[in-house]
């Protein structure tokens, strides 16, 4: 992975374990002011375009502490419109 927005910690190696890479993430979405709107954690289970509206569905999950299962603590629905001046 990389990115213009922020460079890697000097030293760090090419590939790197689970906890860097996570480190990294959170450190560039706060660093860059996403951080408020970002969801850690999330897995995108639904995403499609009908005309100019983007639906999004994602659920979060949560450890149980003593078994170390995981369960679904929240399935949320987004739509977002989408506008021409959007484009990139």
């Amino acid at each position: 992975m990389k990115t213009k927005l922020q460079e890697w910690p000097e030293g760090t190696q090419d590939y790197v374990n689970h906890r860097i890479l996570k480190d990294y993430i959170q450190s560039l979405a706060k660093n860059t002011g996403v951080e408020e709107s970002t969801i850690f954690g999330a897995k995108v289970t639904t995403v499609k375009k009908e005309g100019k509206t983007w639906t999004l569905v994602y659920e979060t999950l949560r450890k149980r502490v003593l078994a170390g299962e995981s369960y679904v603590l929240a399935h949320k629905l987004v739509r977002l419109n989408h506008s021409p001046k959007d484009e990139i």
